[in-house]
């Protein structure tokens, strides 16, 4: 594949750890986007290992979006040679939803990696025995391997992005499955995202940001045979599925002509990343220098990957999170505090910046207001990050533009 890197990032920490104390120093690493110009793939360039990928805490969970199961089990029963008695599988336990619909019609369902927790010492020791990074090397080590059970059906949700070698991975896969079955790929839908010059998406444990074209080139460059690819907006949160056949030649790579298109909006998105990052930083600092005390909404990985590529150091005072498992402990990199939102007392201005999902973030921010009272600012990550690209208002206006556009006028 032709990659080449178009971003160099600043360094990150990983946003799966939380500090117990501010000084402690956790592992960095500069990342870098990449682009195959083949396939128009954006990838992270990821030195993380996968022992530091792999979850520490093990009350951290999964929030795959899973209200569209139902009926994608109906799509599924739809497939050609798939009917009662078939032997169907999903690879791991974020495949539970669509095993549990597919049971409904008398099919042999089954988990070939189930979610076991391993517990520590303490509640801060406990850790994952199996993780989303565990799966995907187990299969891409799996690649040269004979399986026993060869099932007609394959489900592997929300982990193809996370793959270290998505040949190797899909390889894996092929040995699970008969060669007339099929193998169902679901990952988030980035398309929107790098159009729009969306950074919020960047997470280190995404390593791959498809869009529906890039999936489909990939896919077909390793020779699988694609058999229906569609977008949905399931919960607010838009994703792929693509159903495919495996190769007919094992490890086969097509050669594609290369594409007129040069991929301009992903590269785009590589060159973009440093005046963005300049224009939010300005806010943020103009917001501080303004009188404003910072503080982030929701301890996940939005708000630790924005701090470290977004913000600087002393800029947040604190992070607000109602999970008592994260209160008093520190995220980031530059270990920001962790604090309960019913704890948090402002006397003067402050600034909040939300960092939780759109589709689950209006009773979060809705818990804030009451509690600080209406005059509160609440700025959505993925709102500050799109907004810097405009040309209007910036400059010595930073924060009084951010407040006429973001700010609504009751809360001014």
């Amino acid at each position: 594949m032709a990659i080449r890197q178009i971003a160099q990032l600043p360094p990150v920490g990983l946003s799966n750890r939380y500090s117990m104390n501010e000084r402690d120093e956790g592992p960095t690493r500069d990342l870098a986007l990449t682009l195959d110009s083949e396939t128009g793939l954006l990838s992270l360039g990821n030195n993380f290992s996968v022992r530091e990928l792999r979850h520490a805490h093990a009350w951290l969970k999964y929030q795959e979006p899973e209200e569209h199961c139902f009926a994608l089990g109906e799509d599924v029963l739809n497939l050609a040679g798939i009917a009662g008695g078939s032997l169907v599988a999903g690879l791991s336990w974020k495949d539970d939803g669509l095993m549990e619909s597919l049971a409904r019609f008398d099919l042999k369902t089954t988990i070939l990696y189930p979610r076991a927790q391993q517990k520590g010492n303490s509640p801060e020791s406990g850790t994952w025995e199996r993780d989303s990074i565990d799966v995907q090397e187990s299969i891409s080590h799996d690649n040269h391997r004979p399986s026993g059970i060869k099932f007609s059906f394959l489900s592997a949700r929300h982990l193809l992005e996370h793959a270290l070698s998505i040949e190797h991975f899909m390889l894996g896969l092929a040995t699970k499955v008969r060669r007339d079955g099929y193998i169902l790929l679901e990952v988030p839908d980035c398309e929107k995202a790098i159009k729009q010059c969306d950074y919020s998406m960047i997470w280190e444990e995404h390593i791959h940001y498809f869009t529906a074209d890039s999936l489909k080139r990939t896919l077909e460059r390793l020779g699988w045979r694609l058999v229906a690819l569609r977008r949905e907006t399931v919960e607010g949160e838009a994703v792929l599925i693509a159903i495919v056949h495996p190769p007919l030649v094992s490890s086969s790579v097509v050669t594609q002509e290369r594409s007129r298109d040069t991929y301009v909006e992903p590269r785009r998105f590589g060159a973009n990343f440093g005046e963005c990052r300049d224009r939010v930083l300005a806010f943020l600092r103009a917001a501080q220098q303004a009188g404003n005390r910072l503080y982030l909404l929701g301890a996940n990985h939005t708000a630790s990957n924005f701090i470290d590529l977004f913000g600087g150091e002393g800029l947040f005072e604190g992070c607000l999170d109602e999970n008592p498992d994260k209160q008093g402990k520190y995220i980031s990199r530059l270990n920001v505090p962790i604090i309960a939102l019913n704890s948090l007392r402002v006397d003067g201005n402050a600034v909040f910046v939300s960092a939780i999902h759109p589709g689950r973030a209006e009773v979060a921010e809705r818990k804030l207001v009451d509690c600080i009272g209406p005059h509160v600012g609440i700025h959505r990550v993925g709102d500050l990050i799109r907004l810097s690209k405009s040309s209007e208002g910036f400059g010595q206006s930073e924060w009084q533009y951010f407040r006429k556009n973001l700010v609504p006028p009751e809360t001014r």
